[in-house]
């Protein structure tokens, strides 16, 4: 039984366009290839294409991610763009997880995680406070080199997330009978969330301790010593080397919070600190 496919002719093979052709038959063709390769003498090998529609000026998107994170793209003159990944920080992050309806607080900028694709930059070195309604009101620039080459992406909160008084930076211990002891907790952007403990070490512990201001060494840790934690996870996947005067100093695995293991609350992490 042949397939359906098998019936039609195979008119184009080894195409080279350079993109600015207004008809497909514009295009360069190898026709020696196209008549002698085996890869062109089958429908194995035949092209599709997804089409983006127009777009809306000044709309906004997550891509290659879910509803809450991805690579953020702007449209311009109703064509999608990114934003240069560069100087993008936790303000920028917090005005596009507004500008996309979700939760401004306790935002994640994602930066070197998704390297420049197919969309020209259409947002370079923004510049928000934290408190604008759309990017657009952030000063930025719109015609510049993208210095790392990365595009910019956010993790944002969902649910009803309630801003608290606390300092982007801070860390505390609760859940504990000593002020010593607890459930370890960050905060980011007005909000309080726990830290997976996966790959956690002895030198996690010795910075999170001294920033607490207790002593480096001598900290025991663990899972659910402290009980599982209900609101954001901020932080996955620390690689401290122990000599970090904050644990926001820390390298660590970004985008680990909302995939994986680190995506629930199994492995919130537990300090006793001396």
């Amino acid at each position: 039984m042949h397939h359906p496919l098998d019936r039609l002719q195979l008119w184009h093979c080894y195409l080279s366009c350079n993109g600015d052709e207004t008809n497909l038959l514009n295009c360069d063709q190898n026709y020696y290839y196209t008549n002698t390769q085996s890869h062109c003498q089958s429908h194995y090998y035949d092209a599709a294409i997804v089409c983006e529609r127009h777009c809306d000026s000044y709309d906004m998107r997550l891509r290659d991610g879910n509803t809450r994170y991805g690579r953020v793209e702007v449209c311009i003159s109703e064509t999608w763009t990114t934003v240069c990944g560069n100087q993008w920080n936790y303000g920028d992050a917090s005005v596009a997880c507004r500008q996309l309806g979700l939760s401004p607080y306790g935002s994640i900028p994602l930066t070197s995680y998704y390297y420049h694709n197919i969309w020209s930059y259409g947002i370079i070195y923004p510049n928000c406070t934290g408190i604008e309604s759309v990017i657009w009101n952030c000063s930025h620039v719109e015609t510049n080199n993208c210095l790392d080459n990365s595009d910019a992406g956010v993790i944002c909160q969902t649910g009803n997330i309630e801003p608290v008084d606390c300092v982007s930076g801070d860390v505390r211990l609760i859940n504990g009978t000593l002020k010593s002891q607890g459930r370890l907790e960050v905060c980011i952007g007005n909000v309080w969330g726990t830290v997976c403990g996966r790959s956690w070490d002895n030198y996690d512990s010795q910075v999170v301790c001294k920033q607490l201001g207790y002593q480096r060494l001598g900290a025991s840790y663990g899972y659910e010593l402290y009980g599982h934690g209900s609101g954001p996870i901020l932080f996955g996947y620390m690689y401290c080397n122990g000599h970090e005067e904050s644990l926001f100093d820390c390298s660590r695995n970004v985008q680990s919070v909302v995939s994986g293991s680190c995506a629930d609350h199994y492995y919130d992490i537990g300090l006793k600190c001396e």
